[in-house]
């Protein structure tokens, strides 16, 4: 074909697809929308902001994990199972209620009642070191949310202390934690029916935080656990009378 031929062919192409392309179904054309450069700037200027703040969020986030400390990072474990154990005697509490049985404590004097528990058997738990460390006892003041060992008192204040402070706080300890919370009696009720492995589950998870507390020294004795187990016998103890095995 000639050379005028093909550019001819191609200029008529060009002009039927143009023609396609600026007309819509019923024939008429398109009309154009316009954007505004400026607005498209803004636009990716936000959009590049928001990455940059992202990206300082994400920068923030990871420097906090770098400098969680060993401690940190076991009471965040620790919390954890706290929580978990403060949901089952939430929902023991709930379906009690709900079956129109009377209920001898309230929902906040179940939870205080295992806090006072728990911290008397890290405090014990505790014991075992010539001092009550730092970490320790900011772990033991942490742990709970609704009720203490010593209403009104921080056990931070124990850090370090005199010995005279430490027996007390000692002797305190070993009264409470030998009382059965109430929550593992209505817990050890529920599963003599039928086994819903409530008193095991709350037994298992003040286990992992009693482990925690003691990995926070890293000298302690970790294969020797004979301390948590004395810490815990109420629940054991109880819990075997009952006729129910949580080990």
């Amino acid at each position: 074909m000639p050379t005028n031929g093909i550019k001819n062919s191609l200029s008529d192409e060009t002009e039927e697809r143009e023609h396609i392309v600026t007309e819509n179904l019923d024939g008429k054309p398109f009309e154009a929308e316009t954007t505004e450069t400026p607005q498209i700037a803004e636009t990716a200027e936000e959009y590049g902001e928001r990455d940059k703040e992202e990206e300082r969020a994400e920068e923030v986030e990871e420097k906090k994990i770098m400098e969680k400390t060993r401690a940190d990072v076991l009471s965040e474990k620790s919390k954890n199972c706290y929580n978990a154990i403060i949901r089952i005697i939430g929902e023991m509490y709930d379906k009690i209620e709900a079956s129109g049985k009377s209920v001898s404590y309230s929902r906040e004097q179940l939870f205080a009642g295992f806090d006072a528990y728990i911290q008397a058997v890290l405090v014990k738990i505790a014991s075992g070191a010539d001092k009550f460390g730092a970490d320790e006892m900011i772990f033991i003041e942490n742990i709970a949310d609704y009720g203490k060992l010593i209403e009104g008192t921080d056990l931070t204040l124990f850090t370090d202390c005199s010995k005279e402070m430490r027996e007390k706080l000692i002797e305190a300890s070993e009264d409470r934690m030998s009382a059965v919370p109430a929550c593992i009696k209505i817990a050890a009720a529920l599963d003599s029916g039928k086994d819903f492995g409530l008193t095991k589950a709350i037994f298992e998870n003040s286990v992992r935080i009693c482990f925690n507390l003691k990995l926070i020294d890293e000298k302690s004795d970790v294969k020797n656990n004979s301390d948590i187990a004395r810490a815990l016998k109420a629940i054991t103890v109880y819990a075997a009378a009952k006729g129910i095995k949580i080990k």
